[in-house]
């Protein structure tokens, strides 16, 4: 698991310094370096928890809030960073843009909400903390648990459907066609990652002593997912540059886009009207020879 952890971090880093060598960067590169660092406190909270060795309830619990918080953090700060990519390929006269910008603003409120209701129904309740198990896991928050599985699901859908609104209402040059649905399939992933750990930690195919570990992995591969889902696009378009193949000229950087005609209203260029001189008329002469005549 730690292998798939540092994975995570590596395409993290070979994102951010490609879009730095090719100054690109924006926003959506900016919010996933939150998800790589809460990753490298993931591992060290992993390993904490997963080893047999005594501990007491204060320190269990603690890694118990954390647990909640490095969750909520990978995972909505994954979608926030598909959510600015997803901006960032919207033509700014498109009408889904609004509806972009707002995805991104409620997959901020979403974080901050769940976390503070989490952390809530914990403290709140705290016959849980009087467990006698090595890993102490928060039960008053299931419902929350419920609530968040349900935004994720409609958030991944949110980040499918204005993607493929863009595919089916938008004429767009052929690379812009692959980048877009670079998008949408990056988006489609996160969406299987989030049915999947719906059903492993809902459908009770988990059973035994073991139990609670193997839904500790699937929660541990759903952040791993979102973090390079996130990355993918990139990583794509970087595996592109450096091996180019056949169509190079039809290869397309994701920020370029600003700056490419086609993702732009195509106007009919205005043709300039010719400045007419105008000619003097007969009766113009009839005036400056009797102004000429008065003054003499």
């Amino acid at each position: 698991m730690t292998v798939l952890h540092v994975a995570t971090i590596l395409t993290t880093c070979l994102r951010l310094e490609h879009r730095r060598r090719i100054r690109r960067l924006w926003w959506d590169d900016y919010a996933v370096i939150i998800p790589a660092l809460t990753q490298l406190l993931n591992i060290a909270v992993l390993w904490i928890r997963i080893t047999h060795k005594p501990a007491s309830m204060d320190r269990k619990v603690m890694l118990s809030y954390a647990s909640a918080f490095i969750f909520s953090t990978i995972t909505w700060w994954s979608r926030m960073s598909l959510a600015l990519t997803v901006l960032r390929i919207i033509p700014s006269w498109s009408k889904s843009r609004p509806f972009a910008i707002a995805m991104v603003i409620s997959f901020a409120i979403f974080w901050v909400t769940l976390f503070t209701a989490i952390i809530g129904a914990c403290a709140t309740h705290t016959s849980w903390q009087y467990s006698k198990a090595e890993i102490l896991i928060c039960g008053p928050a299931s419902k929350v648990a419920i609530v968040s599985t349900v935004l994720d699901i409609v958030g991944d859908i949110g980040l499918i459907a204005i993607p493929l609104h863009q595919l089916w209402c938008i004429k767009r040059h052929a690379s812009e066609w692959r980048l877009v649905r670079l998008v949408f399939s990056s988006s489609v992933l996160t969406l299987v990652a989030s049915i999947a750990l719906c059903v492993v930690s809902y459908g009770g195919l988990i059973t035994g002593p073991g139990g609670l570990i193997v839904w500790i992995m699937s929660c541990q591969v759903a952040e791993a997912v979102s973090i390079i889902t996130s990355n993918l696009l990139v990583l794509i378009c970087w595996f592109h540059k450096q091996f180019p193949g056949n169509d190079e000229r039809d290869s397309i950087e994701v920020g370029d886009i600003h700056f490419t005609p086609h993702w732009s209203r195509q106007t009919v260029p205005r043709v300039p009207t010719p400045k007419v001189t105008s000619v003097p008329s007969t009766s113009d002469f009839e005036i400056s020879e009797q102004s000429t005549a008065s003054l003499a």
